[in-house]
This record gives structure tokens, sequence and C-alpha cells, in this order.
């Protein structure tokens, strides 16, 4: 019984192990999807807008 408790104490730490090892890796991929979609949405247009404003076709 001591055998059997350890080993899935074990195996519960390898488990842990692996799905903290599998968030860090999907950070990157995560990362590299929505940062160019949060440009494109979110920052994109505030910059064309300044720069439109900024270069006389503000439209006032």
């Amino acid at each position: 019984a001591r055998i059997a408790a350890g080993t899935r104490a074990e195996w519960a730490r390898a488990g842990t192990a692996r799905a903290r090892r599998a968030a860090v890796l999907v950070t990157a991929p995560v990362g590299l999807c929505f940062l160019p979609a949060f440009v494109a949405v979110g920052v994109l247009p505030v910059v064309i807008g300044l720069a439109g404003g900024v270069l006389g076709g503000g439209g006032e």
C-alpha cells in the first residue's frame, strides 16, 4: 500500500510538472497570435487617426 501511494504521488508530481511545462510552451504561440491582432485592432487605428490629424487631413 505504501508503494502504491508513493507511485501515485510520483505520478501526480510528474503530471503537475508536465502541465506547468505545457503552460510555458503555449505562451509563445499565444503571444505571437494575439500581439499582432492587438496591434492591428487597437494601436493602428489610433496611429492612423493621429497621423491624419497631424498631416492636415483632420477634416476640420
